[in-house]
């Protein structure tokens, strides 16, 4: 039962996000490659893929469109020809900041009712549930 109600909130809060950032004119799978390379900007094609738990191809597909819109570019690197160095733009820290500033909305809008200590207790067991899904992976 649980399984079923949790699926059906993700859901609700994936159509929300997407729906938010598209109004914004953020597309949909960019939030994810955004944040990856907030963090390791210049990595190569393939860790993006790992990281953000996608298929190459769909990596491919998703830079394509990110590179077009000027968000990222892309360099081979001298050493392998075959690996593809992706970095962030002006523009794509621009979008950065911008997807920030429409988390925080999301997050309040999220947790409108809650008080602090039951946000603090929500993020704990959401925290715990990834661990379990975690440890059940391996």
């Amino acid at each position: 039962m649980f399984q079923r109600y949790f699926v059906g909130i993700a859901m609700c809060h994936r159509n929300f996000t997407r729906e938010t950032y598209s109004e914004k004119g953020i597309k949909a799978g960019h939030p994810k490659v955004l944040r990856t390379l907030e963090e390791h900007d210049g990595c190569i094609q393939v860790e993006i893929s790992r990281y953000c738990g996608i298929k190459p191809a769909t990596t491919v597909s998703l830079l394509n469109v990110m590179e077009k819109d000027g968000l990222i570019e892309r360099h081979t690197l001298p050493e392998d020809r075959r690996a593809i160095r992706v970095t962030l733009t002006e523009k794509g820290r621009e979008q950065l900041a911008g997807l920030d500033e429409m988390d925080a909305v999301l997050s309040e809008a999220l947790l409108e009712g809650f008080t602090e200590e039951e946000t603090a207790a929500f993020q704990d067991y959401l925290e715990r549930m990834k661990q379990n899904i975690e440890r059940f992976n391996r």
